[in-house]
């Protein structure tokens, strides 16, 4: 008799193009911004090198490199008591230790589950069904808490680095503030540096 058609199925085709339009427009505006970051943090690396006097200022705009070359810039550097010579192999080397001390320990709970399943399966041991779950736990908590330390020591050196560069071209407690707030403000630590090279003596 009567027949009513709402049209829900284009209504719902209708909003995942949109949602889809709308997640492509903000992936290509993080694109633009961290392209945008990275020119601007190769260029002024690239400035102050060269107004350093440094040998293969290039390097500035490489990935990877352009991060140990970065450290190199900022000279050594003083930590309490102790100084630190060569901070670019160590801005290089932190996160990869970190990544792989944290693979490790997932590694190793990995295959102790595994085998513990084995055994408990074969051998039927409640002990070890008893166990896993602290053990899992605990090793969880370990490699979190070793994750967290290397990325503050990660970024605690960053911190080092950029102040120490920014030193070249502003009084201490400005280099302080920007070398800072560059961990937190995405883009930050670009436009600083770009701005200080300009700026640098």
């Amino acid at each position: 008799m009567y027949s009513y058609s709402y049209g829900y199925g284009d209504l719902g085709e209708h909003m995942l193009k949109s949602f889809v339009m709308i997640y492509l427009v903000c992936l290509m505006g993080v694109l633009i911004v961290a392209v945008g970051a990275y020119v601007l943090k190769s260029y002024g690396l690239y400035k102050i090198a060269e107004k350093k006097g440094m040998e293969n200022a290039w390097a500035a705009w490489i990935p990877f490199v352009r991060t140990y070359y970065q450290g190199e810039l900022a000279g050594e550097i003083e930590i309490g008591r102790k100084k630190l010579k060569r901070p670019g192999i160590w801005m290089l080397l932190l996160p990869i230790a970190g990544n792989l001390l944290v693979a490790a320990l997932v590694l190793f709970v990995i295959v102790a589950v595994v085998f513990a399943m084995l055994e408990n399966f074969v051998a039927g041991s409640f002990i070890l069904s008893a166990i896993l779950p602290v053990f899992v736990i605990v090793f969880g908590i370990a490699g979190t808490a070793v994750s967290l330390g290397i990325m503050v020591a990660q970024h605690a050196l960053k911190v080092f680095v950029n102040r120490r560069i920014y030193q070249g071209a502003t009084e201490d407690s400005m280099a302080l503030f920007h070398a800072v707030a560059g961990l937190f403000v995405p883009g930050y630590e670009a436009v600083c540096i770009f701005y200080y090279s300009r700026k640098y003596e």
